[in-house]
């Protein structure tokens, strides 16, 4: 449980301060050049309504999304979606730093010596880790974009307007797509950083 809690408190903190503004911009830039790539296949597709359009800028650069959301939200526009981050980024980290010390429990007996920190045992570990994070975070990762790029303004208002036009199976499909590529990066990612770490630790150690 401390282990859980104190991966979720860093994760939730670093969601608050730094993650939230600048995936929320990014998400603009994205959300911007879809739009205008829709309009330019399609002239008549519609436009969001005006109560769910995001601060989205003519040019497309990053200080120009700053900009003109600061113009139309203030400094609280660049935190939109703020809660789900902390969610999405309190719960996986959590779950990383769980799943990092179960999986060294679980591998460590399956190798020649047996030791929990080996760079072996670290990678394996690393893995599940990455593993676990997205499991734990992708529903909120998806509801976090919806939001940031102003379809919908809370996770609840998601959730049920999927559930109320797709059904119940349809929406747990759609909050988990793109578990493949989530995973896919996820695992080997983590396996990398935390491997990179203990090999680097023990290096400058032994100089």
């Amino acid at each position: 449980s401390d282990t859980f809690l104190c991966g979720a408190l860093s994760g939730a903190i670093n969601a608050f301060l730094f993650v939230t503004p600048i995936e929320f911009v990014r998400n603009q830039q994205i959300e911007q050049h879809t739009r205008a790539a829709n309009k330019n296949n399609s002239p008549s597709s519609p436009s969001l309504p005006k109560n769910r359009a995001s601060s989205l800028s003519a040019a497309g650069k990053a200080r120009d999304v700053i900009y003109n959301t600061l113009q139309t939200h203030g400094i609280s526009g660049l935190w939109r979606g703020a809660g789900v981050t902390v969610v999405r980024d309190g719960l996986g980290c959590g779950s990383f730093f769980v799943m990092f010390e179960i999986g060294k429990d679980f591998i460590a007996p399956l190798t020649s010596n047996g030791a929990r920190d080996s760079f072996s045992v670290t990678l394996g570990a690393g893995a599940l880790a990455g593993i676990g994070f997205w499991v734990a975070a992708l529903p909120f990762d998806t509801t976090k974009t919806l939001i940031q790029t102003g379809k919908f303004d809370t996770f609840s208002e998601t959730v049920l307007s999927s559930v109320t036009q797709d059904g119940v199976r349809k929406t747990i499909h759609r909050l988990f797509r793109g578990w493949q590529v989530a995973l896919g990066r996820g695992a080997p990612a983590a396996a990398v950083t935390l491997g990179t770490y203990d090999f680097s630790f023990r290096f400058l150690k032994e100089l």
